[in-house]
């Protein structure tokens, strides 16, 4: 049986209406948004140097982290913390809801890829061909391992529940 796709949205924007009325003009190519569970946050990573942390409930902005790389690649959240963590032209970031900003790693190179493991304890992040493994510990990420043995140019990183897959051009 497929579901009637349009009765659920008409029957969500009815039920929220009130919230579909609001307009923030963050002046940035947006790319990713993500909500942080169980609150009215969300986090907007734009891909030049800045990223938001904005109550969706009052449309205004709680946060504004900058000087965060000239092009931002990629974000991820970390769903059981609500910090948001950056990949950028510069390096890599943690940012929390607090509004504090942690370098992980800061490098004038392109990290373009970055994944968390659905328990938050373990990131990757790719810069060309090398992939960068970090541990938490302590609620902090350490460098744990630097593999450079990738061939070509890392494409993508994916995790699952038990596994992960880094793909690069070709392989």
């Amino acid at each position: 049986m497929t579901p009637d796709y349009d009765r659920i949205v008409t029957h969500l924007k009815n039920d929220h209406a009130e919230l579909l009325n609001w307009t923030l003009a963050l002046d940035c190519y947006i790319l990713k948004i993500f909500p942080v569970k169980s609150t009215p946050l969300i986090w907007v990573i734009g891909g030049e140097e800045k990223v938001f942390l904005v109550n969706a409930a009052k449309s205004t902005v709680v946060q504004t982290f900058d000087s965060l790389g000239d092009i931002i690649f990629a974000a991820v959240l970390n769903a059981n913390t609500g910090n948001v963590l950056v990949a950028s032209s510069t390096g890599v970031y943690q940012l929390s809801q607090s509004g504090e900003k942690t370098i992980l790693l800061k490098e004038e190179s392109w990290f373009e890829h970055i994944a968390l493991s659905t328990d938050g304890l373990i990131l990757f992040i790719a810069c060309g061909k090398t992939l960068y493994i970090f541990l938490k510990k302590k609620n902090n990420y350490q460098l744990f391992s630097k593999d450079d043995s990738f061939t070509s140019t890392i494409s993508d990183i994916l995790f699952n529940h038990d596994a992960f897959l880094v793909s690069n051009y070709g392989g």
